[in-house]
């Protein structure tokens, strides 16, 4: 934990800076910083092909808005919007899918199931 502060706050500092941060295509703002500090780690995302361990500390440091992912603006569970009960709104599954999924694409990323989904 310890690692990881220190390390956010190389990176706070970098970007005050404006030294652009190894391996980093976007420059990482203060306030990404400090949400990333006030919220969980990880969080993990059941899964039938297994579950999906979500590093949200670190997919904060590769966007460059925390609204790329929480697009309404605030920043509530995916199931308080995408439960099902709206038509036309993904339930939260294929709304994770279709986000997650299209930005590793993007990305040049692997976005084959066991990429994300880890049996254990």
């Amino acid at each position: 934990m310890i690692k990881l502060i220190s390390g956010l706050l190389a990176v706070v500092v970098m970007a005050m800076m404006g030294v652009a941060t190894p391996g980093s295509a976007v420059e990482v703002s203060q306030s990404n910083v400090e949400e990333a500090l006030a919220v969980p780690e990880e969080f993990i995302f059941d899964g039938r092909l297994g579950n999906v361990h979500f590093d949200h500390r670190q997919h904060i440091e590769w966007v460059e808005s925390c609204e790329l992912c929480h697009h309404i603006g605030d920043y509530q569970r995916c199931e308080d919007c995408h439960d099902g009960s709206e038509p036309g709104i993904p339930r939260k599954n294929n709304a994770l899918h279709m986000q997650c999924k299209g930005c590793h694409k993007q990305e040049g990323l692997d976005t084959s199931c066991h990429t994300c989904h880890i049996k254990q």
